[in-house]
């Protein structure tokens, strides 16, 4: 009878040892499951920045060189017209009909940076939910027992900060708000 019982403990011990040794695996699994969630967001996150500021660089570059290419287009046409000097008639009845600016081209960067923030801050707002996600995980008792027995956080958390402007950073501490300016 003492046998059965010592075996019965054993498998006890044996069943707690490897329930535990469970435990461990499943929490330290998910310190590594969040914190290459968060590294991969954030990198995520400077692309998206990255190439939304690129995309609105180069827009932005086509009104100069079209305004550039216009103005060489207008001195080329009133040359080859009227010659190198102009026109030296004393009474001219002549229409022009000059080239203008597109303002689609101006729609356009609007429509881009538009775009590069609408994807910038699904971007941010990825990378808040998987740091709120984490930092519970954390905190609670049971997840944030064996994620701390497993060594977690590894990782800095203060390194994964949402991107604002100084303005709105400074608007935070202060507690106070302004009126946007548009000129």
């Amino acid at each position: 009878m003492g046998k059965i019982i010592g075996g019965a403990i054993l498998a006890v011990i044996v069943a707690v040892c490897i329930a535990l040794f469970a435990t461990y695996i499943k929490y330290a699994n998910l310190g590594v499951q969040y914190e290459t969630k968060l590294e991969a967001v954030w990198q995520e996150n400077q692309v998206v920045l990255n190439t939304y500021t690129a995309k609105v660089q180069e827009t932005a570059q086509v009104p100069d060189m079209f305004k550039t290419d216009l103005r060489e287009i207008v001195e080329a046409t009133f040359q080859g017209r009227y010659g190198e000097d102009g026109s030296k008639a004393v009474f001219q009845f002549i229409q022009e009909q000059n080239l203008n600016l597109d303002p689609q081209l101006y729609r356009q960067i609007q429509q881009v940076i538009e775009s590069g923030r609408n994807d910038f801050q699904t971007s941010q707002k990825t990378l808040i939910d998987v740091k709120r996600s984490y930092e519970q995980q954390l905190g609670f008792f049971w997840s944030g027992l064996w994620l701390d027995i497993a060594g977690y956080p590894k990782v800095d958390l203060s390194k994964y900060k949402i991107v604002v402007l100084n303005e709105v950073a400074k608007k935070f501490e202060t507690g106070e708000d302004s009126v946007i300016k548009l000129r």
